[in-house]
């Protein structure tokens, strides 16, 4: 694998905080929705994003 420059490093960390923020909004709103469909699409949503996170993380493998 090639050597990742700081730019390329500084880009990954920021996408993969930007993941974990939203999989913690919508967790949140998992806890807090009273609504079974909307908890359902919020739970699906997070785990489409956990995906992304660690796609981007076995990326560094």
């Amino acid at each position: 694998m090639e050597r990742l420059t700081l730019e390329e490093l500084i880009t990954i960390n920021d996408l993969l905080e930007v993941e974990k923020n939203i999989i913690a909004k919508y967790d949140f709103f998992i806890k807090i929705c009273k609504d079974p469909q909307v908890k359902s699409k919020c739970e699906n949503f997070s785990g489409k994003h956990r995906n992304n996170y660690d796609s981007i993380l076995d990326c560094l493998k």
